[in-house]
């Protein structure tokens, strides 16, 4: 299979990115170029080209430069033009032959050649190895992609091709280890994708199925969660139990039939033998801290969410039950860190970015907690809960105000949010007690 079925391949050229800029501060010229490349590559290339030649040495740039010709469809022009000799201009005929699928092999002899000259530079290491990948020389592409790793470990997207690396090479348990890594560096929105899609590689759900086993299991899973009809569900399962005892995907499934039933004990057994014939397997674990959860058996939840996050840490719904038991507990340390990794996971959630705003207003970080509240009104502006929020957050900082410029400032603000949840429900009771108690002198 080609890398770049799952995103690797063109994370190749866009993995990395510009530092953000603060609202109507001025675009530097690399930043032109950026929104450029992203208009008309065509018309980036020369800003591109100059700024090159100002910073020889500026992979980035070089990145971005590759970028512009590959999209500009002039790979051929690049290449004639720039010279070897040197890491920066191996690595950008390294990326423009790597476009091309015909090309991987030369592609591979440029990453290598910049090696040479620079060979503690953790970005070239990566770039070899993703073309390793792409040629299927696993064992190779693995040691680059270990290297590049150990050189710069805080940089979520070099962890991608290494879960792939780990996962072609037979060592799940790894290949899971660099997706959790990826996870918690504050992935990108398209590196998120790719995870998910590297993710639902290692834990496909019929792995280790057998051939004849496959129709009846899916006619099972129709009937459980299309039709919902978990008594036909067991009767199938349980047939097929008969003839494959150790099937744990389908001891999962009669769990969930069972738990649907509302049949505690019968479903626990399942989830538990389901977990021993599938080590590997998070749904299982998942399962039984939704039933222990539901029954409030918070200690039993927390264990079970840990182990299915061990094993895939690419599941949104584990990630907010863990948060939202460490809140309830007064953890906020772990709730803090659940969150920040689901608004990653889930970036376009209001219900993620509003926990971490909830956990940052308890830490005391109102800044933050003001950030993440804009997130979530951005996603959903006329959320009546959102916008109180923002209410009572702004109460919170006009008594936490160190003067009285600040105090009524915020006074003020929190005003006008309460007031807007007012005016679309005057009967909002929690809003008119929220304007009463910002009254209180």
């Amino acid at each position: 299979m080609r890398v770049a079925a799952l995103g690797l391949g063109a994370l190749l050229l866009t993995t990395g990115c510009l530092a953000p800029r603060s609202p109507g501060q001025p675009l530097s010229a690399r930043q032109q170029a950026q929104l450029l490349l992203e208009q008309d590559p065509a018309q980036a290339l020369p800003l591109l080209d100059t700024l090159a030649a100002e910073s020889p040495s500026d992979l980035d740039l070089a990145r971005l430069r590759a970028e512009a010709w590959v999209r500009a469809g002039r790979v051929d022009q690049l290449v004639a033009n720039t010279a070897g000799g040197s890491a920066v201009g191996h690595y950008t005929r390294g990326l423009a032959l790597f476009s091309r699928a015909r090309d991987v092999p030369a592609a591979l002899e440029e990453f290598r050649a910049a090696l040479s000259f620079a060979p503690a530079e953790p970005e070239l290491h990566h770039r070899l190895g993703v073309a390793l990948l792409e040629s299927e020389q696993d064992r190779e592409a693995l040691t680059s992609l270990e290297r590049a790793v150990s050189l710069s470990p805080a940089h979520a997207g070099r962890y991608l091709p290494l879960a792939k690396a780990y996962h072609r090479n037979g060592r799940h348990r790894e290949a899971v280890q660099a997706l959790r890594s990826a996870v918690e560096q504050a992935p990108s929105p398209r590196e998120v994708k790719t995870a998910r899609a590297l993710s639902a590689l290692i834990h496909h759900p019929m792995q280790g199925v057998p051939r004849a086993a496959v129709p009846r299991l899916e006619q099972a899973m129709q009937w459980l969660n299309a039709s919902d009809s978990p008594q036909q569900a067991i009767v199938a399962l349980e047939e097929l139990l008969l003839e494959y005892p150790d099937l744990g995907g389908a001891h999962a499934l009669l769990g969930l039939a069972f738990h649907r039933l509302d049949d505690a004990g019968r479903a626990v057994d399942e989830f538990r033998r389901a977990a021993e014939l599938s080590p590997g397997d998070a749904r299982p674990h998942q399962y039984l801290a939704v039933l222990w959860q539901g029954r409030q058996r918070d200690q039993a939840a927390r264990e079970s969410l840990e182990r299915a996050l061990e094993r895939d840490p690419l599941l949104d719904d584990a990630w907010m039950r863990l948060g939202d038991l460490a809140l309830s507990r007064g953890d906020t340390a772990t709730a803090l860190r659940c969150f920040r990794i689901l608004t990653h996971l889930l970036h376009d959630s209001p219900g993620s970015h509003s926990r971490l705003a909830l956990v940052m207003q308890l830490e005391g970080d109102f800044p933050a907690a003001d950030a993440a509240l804009q997130r979530a009104l951005v996603l959903t502006p006329d959320s009546p809960d959102l916008q109180l929020r923002m209410g009572q957050l702004h109460t919170e900082r006009s008594r936490a105000a160190r003067n009285a410029t600040e105090r009524t400032a915020h006074r003020a603000e929190a005003e006008r949010w309460i007031n807007k949840v007012l005016e679309a429900q005057p009967d909002n009771a929690a809003a008119a007690q929220a304007l009463e108690a910002l009254r209180v002198p």
